[in-house]
């Protein structure tokens, strides 16, 4: 169970629910179903997940809100940890949400070195009644086996679809021409030919497989969210309006100085942007690391601000003079130490995800501190420069500053449900990488 809440209430109403935690047998773990599965070492009969799913579901597009409980890399998890004849169990609400599952397990099953007919003999979907679907969400039901079901399987499960009063939808080698995965069983439609003909409702929805970099399961819209381009829109839109004005009122400055109105407001609104183009990416990988969404947000934060607050006042020490040279080779350590951690995080994760919690969360604190203490140096290093010469634009930097960083956490979910969140990643590191190039003209100028 994912929320300590529901577990503490179950134990609080323990008579009415018939004091089902405390049967033989069952033990409760607070986890990511995801993660805690990765970490088990034990094969299982059975993995039930119901009504599994987070926030996006609303296409509020919170990223923190995403989970990696239904990506193919899960399925791969879930089905690592089967024994041979184990069965992996997802029920659903709707149908285009059960043909992302359907299509998911086919492509992880294909991938393993199956056609897609024989895939499909790996797994069986069922309706309850339609009737019945204004009482309750728990409408449809996807089975995914291991090992592909022989006809005799078959017979049996049909018989005990039949018993429930369950509708079947797809059952190997007895029902399997029926909608809305005939074609694909029968090899009439490949995978990419039904994804990008699917409809419901007369409407096309996109039900291609999720990836742990695209891992928006629940969010079928083949297009982006709208609430997601308003914000982009709005607050671009100011932010772009804060730095023009600030790049075109009348002041007065220093001859040659290097930090002007233009180039001051890009710095600012970079490091802005930047920033959140950076956390937001590292908090959603380390979800699954640490196996569980709040552990993740507040620990991530925790590392980061730490290591901010840090270099920040490392960087006090330094002469106003050097700060361009310092600020640059502070950009260009963040841009090297995103790149190290994008090839090195992934094998580390898997090196320490069986060790308990504290010692994984003391691992990403460890982690996540050096690029904090870099992330925290070239903020304060120009608001000095700014203010070497007694200017007044470094409130208006400040804000440039704020509503940029609300941009590029709009711009990270933008770029994570479009190309995924290594492209927002990459977009923080160039947004750095013209920091650097920012303070490197910045020094050349002032040596000139």
């Amino acid at each position: 169970e994912v929320s300590a809440d529901i577990v503490r209430l179950m134990e609080a109403h323990r008579d009415f629910n018939g004091h089902l935690y405390e049967h033989p047998g069952v033990s409760i773990h607070v986890a990511d179903g995801r993660s805690f599965a990765a970490r088990s070492r034990e094969k299982h009969d059975l993995i039930f997940s119901a009504l599994t799913q987070s926030a996006t579901g609303s296409r509020a597009g919170i990223a923190l809100a995403e989970s990696y409980i239904h990506t193919r890399e899960a399925f791969q998890v879930y089905l690592d940890h089967l024994t041979e004849e184990g069965i992996y169990a997802l029920v659903v609400q709707e149908e285009p949400v059960l043909v992302r599952a359907f299509l998911t397990a086919v492509s992880v099953l294909a991938e393993r070195g199956a056609s897609v007919p024989e895939a499909c003999r790996h797994l069986v979907a069922a309706m309850i009644p339609r009737e019945m679907h204004p009482f309750t969400p728990y409408r449809r039901i996807l089975l995914v086996r291991r090992s592909p079901f022989t006809p005799a399987d078959s017979e049996r499960v049909l018989e005990g679809i039949r018993s429930l009063g369950v509708h079947s939808l797809f059952v190997p080698h007895l029902l399997e021409e029926i909608p809305p995965f005939a074609d694909l069983a029968s090899g009439k439609q490949s995978l990419a030919e039904y994804i990008a003909e699917y409809e419901f409702g007369g409407t096309p929805l996109n039900v291609a497989p999720r990836t742990d970099d695209q891992p928006f399961f629940l969010d079928l819209s083949p297009t982006m969210p709208p609430v997601l381009i308003r914000l982009l829109w709005g607050i671009g839109l100011v932010t772009l309006f804060a730095g023009a004005w600030l790049a075109f009122r009348r002041r007065r400055e220093g001859p040659g100085a290097p930090l002007r109105s233009a180039s001051g407001a890009l710095y600012f609104a970079l490091l802005g942007a930047g920033f959140m183009l950076l956390e937001v990416p590292f908090i959603q990988q380390f979800i699954l690391f640490l196996g569980h969404p709040v552990l993740s947000l507040t620990l991530v934060l925790f590392a980061l601000l730490l290591g901010t607050a840090a270099g920040s006042r490392r960087s006090q020490r330094w002469n106003v003079s050097a700060l361009p040279a310092r600020v640059f080779a502070a950009a260009c350590g963040i841009v090297l130490l995103a790149l190290l951690y994008r090839a090195l995080l992934p094998g580390l994760f898997a090196l320490l995800l069986g060790q308990p919690v504290v010692v994984r969360g003391a691992a990403t604190v460890v982690l996540l501190l050096p690029l904090g203490m870099l992330l925290g140096m070239p903020f304060p290093s120009g608001i000095r420069w700014a203010e070497r010469d007694g200017s007044d634009q470094v409130p208006w930097l400040w804000g440039i500053n704020g509503f940029a960083s609300v941009l590029g956490s709009v711009l990270a979910m933008v770029l994570a449900w479009k190309s995924g969140f290594s492209a927002a990643l990459l977009a923080g590191m160039g947004s750095y990488a013209l920091v650097a190039l920012l303070a490197g003209m910045a020094h050349l100028t002032r040596k000139a």
